[in-house]
């Protein structure tokens, strides 16, 4: 009798052996085993050519040895922003190892240390099979976000896409691809190295900005060219913009996750479909899709990682040092990508471990060892790069910058009805559902304290602001997955003909009605978060038309650079990324700074950005009059307010080579004349649409 009431309390674990070494006889040779053979599939996949599926497999053997997630989709994701923080953590080695970021010892490496975990862990790798029905949802909310952006350049020639890589007139996009660059010259983080990206990044770059993202995007890269070299900047930059377009879909997909994640049985059945769908066509069409072709590359990876910390950390302490690494895992992505998010997730952890302190007595070593394992991981992609450079915090904070307003009327509406969602329904008293508030909170405090800071200092509020306020509505969005839970829980009435025959059916029959109301009920949530456009797309004063999404205006490519046509000849001619120094001349038609753009452009594919503002600043210089200092966000700035005159003076005074290309015929002809004053005889002109070479 003692026995059988005993073995139901047994609690499962590691199967115990007589002694350390009956351990190792049992255990260490098919650890070896393992070892051997995931080194010989990494050698034969890179032999194949074939070395893009090993982050796939590294994710997968990832996920197998976690627990946290029962569904398989759950555990995928986990574990990809699992292996995304770690592969941050390890570029600090791969930047100064011989290999760099070749696939074989990189792919190696993760596979040695997944082995070496589930030896000590002992740890039979397991997948979950359960697959829920709202994993369409979310899997249909990335793979819409990422149709989305990604529509004009899939449905375009080669040629037409550089029109699209650097849409808007602000030069982000080519200062991020800059960075991407130089992170894949270096094989490795540009601000352990700053003195070896002069050429390549405009001074402070290096150290002034994260590279946390540039270095996971130049590091599947590198397994996408198989270890190679990148090669033509023309072509490396259509891998970095088609990574950048997945980056955005993977931050939609997780978004949508743990807003699921989050809400748990509350996101069931068709109010679940109902809410989930809402916040993927939000995100999918809506104004966040803004920051793609605004060049928020490292937000977006940014705000990636800050939804899964926000996931982990309210289902938190089931597991609790396993779920303290993945914790930490995602903290340290959001500090190497975008550490302006740092602070409210900073915050959200403290109160949060605070919350549920009660529950983490029992294992409270263990997770301490942990939190002070990844502080200074935290703080690495910080610090170090402050010391380098010559970063003002306070002052970088009260920057203008160009940017969409966050839609207030959203945040605040949003908000409420997270309020609303906790104070009146069940889910007030939900553990889960509280911390989910903790997480909301902490958002709404920090960008509150910036707007303080920024009104007190200059009277107003500027571009982080909104970059904050962007975080706080993707956390109040995450809260508002179990929202469904708001509308009556009575039965949807079906018509007696179809209650007839799902009765008829039976078990299918029910199952279908399901998934017929579920399907329903999506369609209502993609309408109702305006995820579809009516009519004639339209894109005037900066702002989609009425009944237009912002998705929509990009996918039809209303939101294209004006000199599109240009760059399409100068392809054409095979005038870019050829590695020759060149300035640009476009028609009367097109603005000054529109000049400077596509110069700039021509610079970062011969991976000459840094070369091209110190050329500027060493040559003489046009002055114009009634110069804004506070507008010279680019050293090209003030060159550009007189192009045409400081062209002139560089054709006849530059000592160094120099190539010209004009589409302005009387230009033109004045840069020939004074091309053929320079003592070196090293510019040469060459005109496009009229005139001579």
């Amino acid at each position: 009798m003692l026995d059988r009431v005993a073995a139901p309390e047994q609690q499962p674990g590691p199967r115990r052996y007589a002694s350390r070494a009956a351990f190792l006889r049992r255990r260490t040779p098919a650890a070896l085993t393992a070892l051997a053979a995931a080194w010989a599939a990494t050698a034969l996949a890179h032999l194949a050519h074939a070395d893009l599926v090993l982050p796939a497999l590294v994710v997968a053997a990832t996920a197998s040895l976690l627990r946290p997630g029962g569904g398989l989709l759950d555990r995928l994701v986990i574990a990809a922003g699992a292996v995304a923080g770690a592969a941050l953590v390890g570029g600090l080695l791969f930047s100064v190892w011989p290999w760099g970021l070749h696939p074989v010892p990189v792919a190696g490496l993760a596979f040695t240390l997944l082995v070496a975990a589930a030896w000590a862990l002992r740890r039979k790798p397991t997948l979950p099979t359960r697959v829920y029905g709202t994993d369409l949802a979310v899997a249909g909310a990335g793979l819409a976000a990422w149709l989305t952006t990604a529509w004009p350049t899939a449905t375009r020639p080669l040629v037409e896409r550089l029109g699209y890589f650097a849409g808007n007139d602000t030069g982000d996009r080519l200062r991020q691809f800059s960075l991407f660059d130089a992170v894949r010259q270096l094989d490795g983080y540009a601000f352990l190295d700053p003195g070896h990206t002069k050429q390549i990044l405009v001074a402070g770059m290096a150290t002034n900005y994260p590279n946390g993202a540039h270095f996971l995007y130049a590091l599947a890269d590198s397994f996408r060219m198989n270890g190679a070299a990148p090669g033509n900047g023309v072509a490396e930059a259509h891998r970095y913009y088609s990574l950048l377009l997945l980056g955005y879909g993977a931050f939609v997909l997780a978004a949508v996750w743990a807003a699921r994640w989050v809400a748990g049985h509350r996101a069931r059945g068709w109010r679940g479909a109902l809410a989930l769908s809402a916040i993927g066509a939000f995100l999918a069409t809506g104004v966040m899709t803004t920051s793609v072709w605004y060049g928020f590359d490292s937000q977006v990876l940014g705000l990636f990682f800050t939804v899964l910390a926000i996931a982990l950390l309210v289902r938190y302490p089931d597991r609790p040092v396993e779920q303290t690494v993945l914790v930490g895992l995602a903290l340290i992505g959001v500090a190497f990508t975008y550490p302006l998010y740092a602070p409210a997730l900073a915050l959200g952890a403290a109160a949060t471990m605070w919350a549920v302190r009660a529950r983490l007595r029992r294992r409270l070593l263990p997770v301490a060892v942990t939190c002070a394992a990844v502080v200074p991981l935290v703080l690495v992609p910080i610090v170090v790069p402050r010391l380098a450079g010559d970063f003002n915090a306070s002052s970088h904070l009260l920057l203008w910058g160009p940017i969409i307003r966050a839609p207030r009327r959203v945040l605040a509406a949003a908000t409420a009805v997270f309020v609303l969602y906790l104070a009146v329904s069940r889910a007030r008293r939900s553990p889960t559902q509280r911390l989910m508030g903790i997480q909301v909170a902490a958002a709404a405090v920090v960008a509150l304290g910036l707007w303080v800071y920024q009104r007190s200092e200059i009277g107003e509020s500027s571009y982080y602001l909104e970059k904050l306020l962007y975080a706080w509505l993707v956390t109040v969005l995450i809260g508002l997955g179990g929202a469904g839970a708001l509308i009556s829980r009575s039965r949807l009435p079906l018509p007696r003909a179809a209650r007839d025959k799902a009765d008829k059916l039976g078990t299918r029959g029910r199952w279908a009605a399901r998934g017929t109301v579920a399907v329903a009920a999506a369609l209502a949530g993609v309408l109702l978060a305006g995820g579809i456009s009516f009519g004639k797309p339209e894109f005037r004063d900066n702002r989609p038309a009425p009944d237009n999404t912002w998705g929509k205006v990009w996918a039809d490519g209303l939101i294209v650079s004006p000199a599109q046509s240009e760059l399409m000849a100068m392809q054409r001619r095979k005038l870019l990324g050829n590695g020759k120094f060149t300035m640009v001349v476009l028609r009367a038609s097109r603005t000054a700074w529109q000049n400077a753009l596509v110069t700039m452009q021509a610079a970062v594919l011969n991976h000459q950005l840094g070369t091209l503002e110190k050329y500027v600043a060493d040559m003489p210089l046009v002055a114009s009059e009634k110069q804004d200092a506070r507008k010279a966000l680019d050293p090209m700035y003030y060159v550009a307010q007189n192009w045409d005159e400081n062209l002139e003076v560089y054709s006849r005074t530059s000592p160094v080579p120099l190539q010209i290309v004009s589409f302005d015929p009387v230009v033109g002809v004045r840069l020939v004349r004074a091309a053929a004053q320079n003592p070196c005889h090293c510019v040469k002109i060459v005109q496009i649409g009229g005139g001579k070479s």
